[in-house]
């Protein structure tokens, strides 16, 4: 039989033990002991996991919540909100999702600072084990709020001047550079999209390409061939992102990737407009990277890439399929910049 390390055990956890042999508590031996499955796991700390949080806390359901140790999801990286609703003046991402978080800890969410590394789904409806490292915890219901993160361009520079130049929403940030000369880096229709929307604020946006054929729509490319202050930048690829005095982004450079000639670009705003990768719980097997934070988003540049999946070492079977993400895209932007859309 099969015996707690501690003397006491909370209800609803799974804890290590230790099995008698002969009548002798014997440590060496492990063994794990499982205690009535949690009613729900949440795994994720972004909007949507404590958003869950919130709802199934409201309803007396004890959520246990895997909130990651970046928790906060993409927020964490971003600075002025302004287009959320309940605050008139704005708020910084961080700063929210700490009210998002107290919130959700008000009405009784048990939030676990660590992340998940394996999770094995029930798909005959029964209990499902998740796994923070070698603890394992059962549960009735599983809720997948993962999210997604940037995908990079893995360019010098990108990463400094990630929040001071370098930015993933034009949608978000495009206010921010109105007057400045931008850059969108991609050639799908998620480009074009971002291109368009920064185009009415922004002095002039250059959509950088590595071929002279663009992936996007015939009628998303005459869409934005229309517009007089989008200029066409094939074929190339961004090399280096390169600091300004005030600190902020200043010039991009850029390859031709037929000749490979070189040219900078004076760019006080970069957008990679890659669409974020959402972490799917179709297939086995799922990384999720922690989120990074980043400094402070400077007036004058942004850069745009998009997002590749958080991670959960090992997903098996999944009961419900998730929407693909093909079309997903997440925006943001600022000032004079580079936007980078990989199309999924």
């Amino acid at each position: 039989m099969c015996f707690p390390a501690g003397d006491v055990l909370e209800p609803g956890t799974a804890a290590r033990g230790f099995c008698v042999v002969a009548g002798v508590a014997d440590p060496a031996i492990l063994c794990e002991v499982n205690q009535t499955p949690e009613q729900v796991i949440i795994i994720g700390g972004g909007p949507a996991g404590y958003t869950a949080a919130l709802y199934t806390a409201r309803a007396n359901l004890d959520p246990l919540v895997l909130e990651g140790f970046a928790w906060g999801g993409l927020l964490q990286q971003t600075t002025d909100v302004e287009n959320y609703p309940g605050y008139p003046e704005g708020v910084m991402g961080p700063e929210m999702m700490q009210q998002f978080r107290d919130q959700a800890a008000r009405f009784g969410a048990r939030l676990e600072t660590d992340d998940a590394t394996k999770v094995e789904l029930a798909s005959d409806g029964g209990v499902h084990r998740v796994w923070l490292g070698d603890e394992l915890h059962e549960a009735r219901t599983v809720i997948l709020a993962m999210g997604a993160q940037h995908r990079k361009l893995g360019v010098p520079g990108e990463l400094d001047l990630s929040g001071r130049g370098v930015s993933y929403c034009a949608t978000c940030d495009a206010a921010f550079f109105k007057g400045a000369e931008t850059l969108i880096i991609g050639g799908g229709d998620s480009a074009m999209e971002e291109a368009m929307f920064l185009s009415k604020f922004a002095g002039k946006v250059g959509i950088v390409h590595r071929r002279d054929e663009f992936r996007a729509s015939k009628i998303m490319l005459e869409r934005a061939r229309a517009i007089p202050n989008i200029e066409w930048l094939t074929p190339y690829v961004v090399e280096e992102l390169h600091r300004a005095e005030n600190g902020a982004l200043g010039r991009a450079r850029l390859r031709n990737t037929v000749d490979g000639s070189e040219r900078d670009l004076p760019a006080r705003s970069s957008r990679s407009d890659t669409s974020p990768s959402r972490s799917s719980s179709r297939g086995r097997s799922k990384s999720i990277p922690p989120a990074t934070s980043s400094p402070k988003a400077s007036p004058h540049a942004r850069i745009f890439p998009g997002s590749s999946p958080p991670a959960i070492s090992s997903i098996t079977p999944i009961v419900r399929r998730s929407r693909p993400p093909a079309q997903a895209v997440r925006r943001h932007s600022t000032p004079s910049g580079i936007c980078v859309i990989h199309r999924l």
